[in-house]
């Protein structure tokens, strides 16, 4: 939900496609309702908020419901679930070494 397209690295899979004449005003107004939630309070240039997708649809709504052109309540995010499985499979393997790993007593002498 970036106008200018720079806050995001890597590619990103939409929750939602919408419409605007203005799309500068549109995200200053969503900022701005958003406020409260952003995730960086020391640089507001780091665009990122503490909201749900429909939360989100729900403010594109209210702004003028001709913006919504698609609505995704689960994004496809490819990337981000195989990197989701890889970390899991990750957590895995450590714990099974773990636990096979001797462990010194505790027992106080």
């Amino acid at each position: 939900m970036d106008a200018c397209g720079c806050a995001l690295r890597d590619p990103a899979s939409p929750h939602a496609l919408f419409f605007s004449e203005n799309a500068v005003a549109l995200e200053t107004a969503l900022h701005q309702r958003l406020s409260r939630k952003r995730v960086n309070l020391v640089n507001p240039r780091r665009e990122f908020f503490y909201a749900a997708p429909a939360e989100v649809k729900d403010l594109l709504v209210a702004l003028g419901d001709d913006h919504v052109v698609e609505y995704n309540d689960t994004a496809e995010a490819v990337e981000w679930r195989a990197s989701d499985l890889g970390r899991h499979r990750a957590t895995a393997r450590r714990n099974r070494a773990c636990s096979r790993t001797p462990r010194p007593c505790c027992r106080p002498s």
